[in-house]
């Protein structure tokens, strides 16, 4: 593994500092000056570039009924799939079919990118802190299509932030502060449909709950 990938991978928050090894490149080098930097939370702007790594992301341009049913879709593809699956191999073939292909393997929903979607991001520094990020102009490693987790990228991404301004607590990023550096928390990713389509009934129900006991307050 070399020094490069050992960072990206890390979970920044809870690595050594002499665990989180960089190699020598400009970019590299750039992300080891800003992992020695914390972030005042009660700040109004984020000065010096900043390491951070992202917890989790929402896409507030998209209700939380559609992002259920999208990935409840892509996961009964995945079933349908492994059925069918199941059943060849239960059967000879005789007969190809080159136009009888699964569906559920592929590593994106079945949807359009999110070009003109907004997302909030929660965002961690080396030093554990966290604080909220909101596209205040669309960033580009956001825009794509999400994978069958429900989000465009691996969770515990890591990006460097410098020269942003925070209002209200939240940062607001923009093609000219953020960079996207890739990289993941493996732990964090696994199950992570399963994880993403259990917290937004969860939410749901929450919501659902507090309607519930308005109607009551009404009564």
């Amino acid at each position: 593994m070399t020094q490069l990938i050992r960072y990206l991978i890390a979970d920044l928050a809870n690595t050594s500092p002499n665990n989180l090894e960089f190699a020598s490149d400009e970019k590299s080098q750039r992300a080891f000056k800003a992992s020695k930097i914390s972030i005042d939370t009660n700040s109004n702007r984020i000065v010096k570039e900043t390491l951070f790594q992202i917890v989790t992301l929402e896409n507030i341009s998209q209700s939380k009924v559609s992002k259920l049913d999208e990935l409840l879709a892509a996961d009964d593809l995945d079933s349908v799939g492994a059925d069918r699956l199941r059943g060849r191999q239960q059967r000879i073939i005789r007969n190809v079919n080159v136009e009888d292909q699964d569906n559920g393997g592929g590593g994106a929903l079945p949807t359009s990118s999110n070009a003109s979607n907004y997302f909030k991001l929660t965002l961690q520094d080396c030093f554990g802190n966290l604080i909220y990020g909101i596209e205040q102009e669309k960033l580009q490693f956001l825009s794509g299509k999400n994978f069958k987790s429900g989000f465009p990228i691996q969770l515990g991404s890591k990006v460097l932030i410098g020269n942003a301004k925070i209002v209200h607590g939240v940062v607001l990023l923009k093609p000219s502060n953020t960079e996207f550096l890739s990289g993941m928390v493996q732990m964090w990713n696994i199950d992570l449909p399963k994880k993403h389509i259990n917290y937004l009934k969860n939410e749901l129900e929450k919501i659902k709950a507090q309607n519930q006991d308005q109607d009551e307050v009404e009564e």
